[in-house]
């Protein structure tokens, strides 16, 4: 099970979701799906996230064990 970090990384940054989503093209309801868990961003999208919030992919998200 992957948990998201998307939510943290953008108050870190103090960024909002809705900057990430104007950023992307994607709607805000996509960007709140992602932080929440609900969905994941296609491969390709992690990136585009990773440079808007000036991190690596790998800290989007973490892997935890059920």
């Amino acid at each position: 099970m992957l948990e998201s970090h998307i939510k943290l990384k953008l108050v870190e940054k103090k960024k909002k979701s809705k900057d990430l989503a104007t950023y992307l093209g994607v709607s805000v309801q996509s960007v709140s799906n992602w932080t929440s868990g609900h969905a994941f961003p296609p491969v390709e999208t992690l990136f585009k996230i990773a440079d808007f919030l000036d991190c690596k992919v790998d800290d989007l998200y973490t892997y935890i064990k059920d």
